[in-house]
Parts: C-alpha cells; sequence; structure tokens
C-alpha cells in the first residue's frame, strides 16, 4: 500500500465526511510530501485537541517511511 493509499484509509477513518478528501503527493529523490486537504467541518477532527491527531498522523507516516527507506512530511492544506 503506498502512503497516499494509506494515509487516505486514516483520514477515512477519521473525518465525517470521507469523500472531500483531497490528497496531493510532490515526490523527490529524498523525500515524499504528501498535503491532505478535508471539508471545513472536519478540520478541527483532523487536527485534534492541541494538535495531537495531526501529530499521530505525522509520526505514523514517518515510520513507515523509515521502514521504506524514505522521508515523508505531512502537511495540511488550507
Amino acid at each position: 500500500m503506498k502512503e497516499v493509499e494509506f494515509l487516505q484509509f486514516l483520514a477515512e477513518n477519521i473525518v465525517d465526511v470521507p469523500e472531500a478528501i483531497h490528497i496531493e503527493s510532490q515526490v523527490d529523490e529524498l523525500w515524499t510530501l504528501l498535503t491532505i486537504s478535508v471539508d471545513p467541518k472536519d478540520m478541527g477532527i483532523l487536527i485534534g485537541k492541541n494538535g495531537s491527531t495531526i501529530q499521530a498522523l505525522r509520526s505514523i507516516l514517518r515510520l513507515r517511511g523509515i521502514k521504506n527507506g524514505k522521508k515523508i512530511t505531512l502537511k495540511i492544506a488550507e
């Protein structure tokens, strides 16, 4: 499962409007930048209290990247 599909799976199970999830991927030789956008109503759910949910997603993706020999960064589109 690729990083985009993995993030899509995780985000669909967190937000209330999974149809509104859009993920862009920019791949470089050393790292991958994933940019996620969700429905404005789901932004608070995605970020979580004090940023705990988004930090957890970033940690999971970072570990997945380490396993595959890449650096993965997650950014939220505004």
